[in-house]
């Protein structure tokens, strides 16, 4: 198992490595000293690792669904696993923004704390609420996809079915996405069925079960639920939309790589590397806090040194937000969920 968890560290590793060089040197081209000089094809497309993410957590969330008794404690369990880090970037986001003038987002507000510290997107806050709140991070939408299917498959698996939760978290998928592709209208706003999917984030459960194909495939070495997670993965992948071909290719190409991390020992060895499950250890807060954060720095850098070459302009910044990072995993979270833990889990210790 040790093996396992190491590898699934680094593919998180690599997860967040594929994010951070795409918002640092293709999502922001316009606004970047160097504008799209780096924008190459591995980092243009590495938005995709927040799909790594969704199908590491598929696999992570049905081991621990199987290792928690009652749906409080999973949800508790989760809740302790997201909220420390959320409230410390939050609050660090918050009170660092006044010396980033740059920041793509711009100024956050204390209002624009709510749906990163609730786990409920500004989405939902602005279309079901009727309340505006603006989010602090574009990076904080795959958080609240999380936290839904967090609530989501926790209901299913403890009050529905346990034996076939991976089908079901499939048949929503691809029940969604028969909708939106061939029976929604154009107009999101007038369609209350596709906005409700769009928002909850049904359409990216085909990840979340594929990872949960590739647990099922490691606890019961039944290549059925190996070919599942592959064809799974790879349907998700040509299947995601407004993208060209060449987003397609990345997916399936990183698809492959988890599919491959639970068949070749090489491939683990390889992602077990200390820079991968160093980066991996931090990838959370690293993910939380990196977007805006790096941007900022490296306009600022840009500016103030313009003869500097375009491949040191983001070399400070990345250092920077890395061992904000890793301070923040190393030292305040743990510290944070030590205290949370005691004033809250009595009440999650009852059936």
């Amino acid at each position: 198992m040790k093996n396992r968890i190491e590898h699934l560290d680094g593919l998180r590793g690599l997860a967040i490595l594929l994010v951070l060089f795409y918002h640092i040197f293709s999502r922001w081209t316009d606004r970047l000293p160097y504008g799209d000089e780096f924008s190459l094809f591995i980092f243009k497309h590495g938005w995709i690792g927040v799909q790594l993410f969704f199908l590491i957590s598929g696999f992570v969330i049905l081991m621990t669904l199987e290792r928690t008794q009652t749906i409080k404690k999973f949800l508790f369990k989760r809740w302790l696993r997201l909220f420390p880090a959320m409230l410390i970037a939050s609050l660090l986001i918050y009170v660092t923004a006044q010396f980033l003038s740059d920041r793509p987002a711009g100024d956050p507000t204390l209002r624009s704390l709510v749906p990163g510290l609730s786990f409920i997107s500004s989405a939902i806050w602005n279309n079901y609420l009727n309340i505006t709140m603006p989010t602090m991070e574009g990076a904080f939408w795959s958080l609240y996809v999380e936290a839904y299917f967090y609530v989501f498959i926790a209901f299913v698996y403890f009050k529905l079915t346990s034996n076939k939760i991976t089908e079901c978290i499939l048949f929503i998928y691809l029940c969604s996405f028969i909708y939106c592709r061939f029976l929604a209208g154009e107009d999101i706003q007038e369609d209350p069925i596709r906005k409700f999917i769009e928002h909850i984030g049904f359409l990216y459960y085909g990840w979340f079960a594929a990872g949960m194909a590739f647990y099922n495939y490691m606890k019961s070495k039944n290549e059925k639920w190996f070919i599942a997670g592959l064809i799974i993965a790879v349907f998700s992948s040509i299947t995601l939309r407004n993208i060209d071909i060449g987003a397609i290719i990345y997916a399936v190409i990183t698809s492959l790589i988890f599919a491959l991390s639970f068949k070749i020992q090489a491939l683990r060895t390889a992602l077990s590397f200390k820079i991968f499950t160093f980066l991996g250890f931090i990838s959370y807060p690293l993910y939380l806090i990196h977007e805006n954060a790096s941007i900022s720095m490296i306009i600022a850098i840009g500016r103030a040194h313009p003869d500097l070459p375009n491949y040191l302009h983001p070399l400070l910044p990345i250092v920077i937000v890395i061992l904000t990072a890793y301070v923040i995993t190393k030292w305040l979270e743990p510290k944070l969920r030590i205290v949370l833990n005691h004033k809250f889990s009595r009440f999650f210790k009852s059936s």
